[in-house]
Parts: structure tokens; C-alpha cells; sequence
């Protein structure tokens, strides 16, 4: 019985998205704080070669096997002050660390596309499968996020905001990850609370249809929630007045 009991957890979906989603998270803060490291580092001998494209310029530096062809990748004049050959090394090494990095991290977000996909089908269909995993994993589960009410699904994310106001009395948070979504982030600020209140109750009903093996949303029923968002902007074009 034992065994059985390991075996059926380590079957969870709810558990191994977890640890995705974790070192996801984690993968990222540290792929990002070397990326900035590598930029900086280099920025100091090619001060006039403006990055635009950091991903593409980890790799440059990465690929280059001297500083002088990596000025040349680079469309950029030869510093006149090199670093030493051990520095070089040590610049080129840390630019390979950082795109592996990359290279990680996009797997290991495929990897959780792939299971949101199979297991929040309806969610995933209307916010994406990362920002569905990530709601997933707040709640501690797919069952619990399908019998969470709309309003706490609207704020799962900003829990530090929500007891700040209980606390403090200050402004109620209206959103949490879900500010994540386009809908939201894209909308002017004074409707932005309309369309999450609207989008959590609608990301309740794809979650119960997910935990109770409905029928999954297609292109249709997400195209008719983004209607509705439109309408919201359409209705609120101007910010409200003041009140004095």
C-alpha cells in the first residue's frame, strides 16, 4: 500500500506541475541575472555597440573565440583596452553558461506547456498554458482552483496586497497573475479591474469544466470571452471622473 501511495503521487499531475513551475521560476531568475552580468561585463570594452537583441549578443560573445571577433560579429570597432586572455576565458565561458541556460529553461517550459495542455485544457485554451499553471499551482491544485469562488481566483497571486488591505485598509488588489494576460495588461489602467473581475469568473467555469471531465473550450467559446473584453473596453473608453 505504500508503494501504490508513492506511485499514484508521483503520478500527479498537480505535483509535477508544481516543480516545473518552480524551477522554471527559478531557472529564470538566474538566467536572468547572468544575462545582465554578461552585458554589463562586455558593455565595459564594446561601450559603443547598443544591444538590442540580449539573447543574440549572449551567443556572439558566446561563439567568438577572441575579442577581436567578436568586434567584427558585432559590426563594432576593436576595443582598444582587451581584456587579458584569462579574462577573455572567463567572459566566453560565462556567455556559454548563460545561453545553455536559455536553452534549459525553454525545455523546461515546453515540458510544462505540454502537461497544462493534457490537464488544464480549457484554462490553457483561454489564458495560455504557462499563465493556467501558474493559477494551477497558487490554488495547490486543479480541484481546489475549480472550487475557488471568482473573486479569490481574481487575486491568487497578490495575497501580500489583499492582507495589506485587511490590515492597513488601503485600496483592495484587482488583480494578480492574471495581470499577466494581454486582456488585462493591454487595457487602460481604469478598466483594467471590469475585464479581471469578468475573466476570473470565467476562468472558474474552464476549471470546473476541467476538473469534472467536460466538455474542453475551443477557438469558439475563447473568442466569445474576448468579445466580451472588447466590449468592456468599447464601454469604457474615457476614465471615470474623480470624485471630490
Amino acid at each position: 500500500l505504500s508503494i501504490e501511495g508513492v506511485q499514484q503521487a508521483a503520478s500527479d499531475p498537480d505535483r509535477r506541475m508544481e516543480h516545473l513551475v518552480r524551477g522554471s521560476e527559478e531557472l529564470r531568475a538566474a538566467h536572468l541575472t547572468m544575462e545582465a552580468r554578461l552585458i554589463e561585463w562586455a558593455g565595459l570594452f564594446y561601450p559603443l555597440f547598443r544591444v538590442n537583441d540580449r539573447s543574440g549578443f549572449v551567443r556572439a560573445v558566446g561563439h567568438a573565440s577572441t575579442p577581436e571577433e567578436l568586434a567584427k560579429d558585432l559590426d563594432t570597432v576593436v576595443p582598444e583596452i582587451l581584456p587579458t586572455a584569462s579574462e577573455w576565458g572567463s567572459m566566453n565561458e560565462w556567455a556559454q553558461d548563460t545561453a545553455q541556460a536559455q536553452s534549459r529553461l525553454d525545455r523546461m517550459e515546453n515540458a510544462l506547456r505540454e502537461l497544462t495542455l493534457s490537464h488544464l485544457p480549457s484554462v490553457s485554451a483561454l489564458l495560455g498554458p504557462l499563465l493556467a499553471a501558474r493559477l494551477c499551482v497558487e490554488a495547490h491544485g486543479r480541484q481546489r482552483l475549480a472550487r475557488l469562488p471568482s473573486g479569490t481566483v481574481q487575486v491568487l497571486g497578490a495575497e501580500k496586497a489583499f492582507f495589506q488591505h485587511l490590515k492597513t485598509g488601503s485600496s483592495p488588489p484587482k488583480h494578480g497573475h492574471i495581470f499577466m494576460h494581454p486582456w488585462i495588461n493591454r487595457s487602460p489602467r481604469w478598466v483594467r479591474g471590469k475585464i479581471a473581475r469578468m475573466l476570473a469568473g470565467k476562468i472558474s467555469i474552464a476549471a470546473r469544466i476541467d476538473a469534472f471531465d467536460g466538455t474542453p473550450w475551443g477557438d469558439e467559446d475563447v473568442a466569445k470571452v474576448e468579445d466580451q473584453v472588447i466590449a468592456l473596453r468599447d464601454a469604457n473608453q474615457q476614465p471615470p471622473s474623480r470624485r471630490r
